[in-house]
């Protein structure tokens, strides 16, 4: 999972989540496990990867990869009480079911999940698909951007650099941004529509210099995150910010 979504955002810890591999399946024999909120938690990363992957096994040939998975998780989440309980894990596995059914292509239940994703931690991650899902399904955002008094990701030893995760936030402020200015109900005067369109026109130009990329040589006193991020990461941010544009 991590391959495909890479720095830009920020879904469970992967030190803490690969301890807890490591000691299930050194522990295979053990029966209990797969009766705790951590087993959904990694099937459901696994699922992810299977349909990132286009991996199925061999009684999904008739679904999406890692529906079976998918489908296990949805009969065994806890109620939202319990969830709640749960604390970080709980955040977790309703922002990673959201992730699956996002790129099921069922974005109006994925939007579901996130609504109710709201507690401080994965915040950010959570916000990005809570702007993102609103702008493709219509749906007004939960989240003024004005009373947002969480700090922004920073680099933290033991964690991928922050700046790509910082980047894709700024993406996805600026999607509620056109959303709001350009699409938003009531009238638009000219003399505070013009500039601020021209505002979110150079939003656009500042971040596209945050990424790396063959055409865009760093400028003086622009914080590039060349050297920081895998190809991959960097294709991904281009792509979001190509679909900002086409908002």
């Amino acid at each position: 999972m991590t391959f495909f979504i890479g720095y830009t955002q920020h879904h469970i810890d992967t030190r803490e989540f690969s301890d807890r591999l490591a000691f299930f399946y050194s522990n295979l024999g053990d029966a209990s496990q797969s009766q705790t909120p951590w087993y959904l938690e990694m099937l459901l990363v696994f699922a992810i990867g299977k349909l990132f992957s286009g991996s199925f096994d061999v009684e999904e040939k008739s679904g999406l990869p890692g529906s079976g998975m998918f489908a296990y998780v949805q009969s065994k989440l806890p109620s939202l009480s319990e969830l709640y309980g749960l604390g970080k894990l709980g955040i977790e596995i309703h922002a990673l079911a959201a992730v699956y059914l996002q790129n099921a292509n069922r974005k109006e239940e994925a939007y579901l999940y996130s609504e109710k994703v709201h507690l401080n931690r994965l915040w950010w991650t959570v916000y990005m698909q809570e702007r993102r899902l609103a702008a493709a399904t219509g749906n007004p955002s939960g989240i003024v951007d004005d009373v947002i008094e969480v700090d922004m990701p920073t680099d933290s030893p033991g964690f991928p650099p922050a700046l790509p995760l910082r980047t894709n936030i700024k993406i996805a402020k600026l999607t509620g941004r056109i959303l709001s200015t350009i699409y938003g109900p009531g009238t638009h005067p000219e003399e505070t529509f013009v500039p601020n369109v021209q505002d979110i026109v150079q939003s656009l130009y500042w971040i596209a210099k945050e990424i790396p990329g063959e055409l865009s040589p760093n400028l003086s006193g622009v914080q590039s995150m060349e050297g920081d991020v895998s190809l991959r990461t960097s294709a991904y941010l281009h792509m979001m910010l190509y679909q900002v544009g086409q908002v």
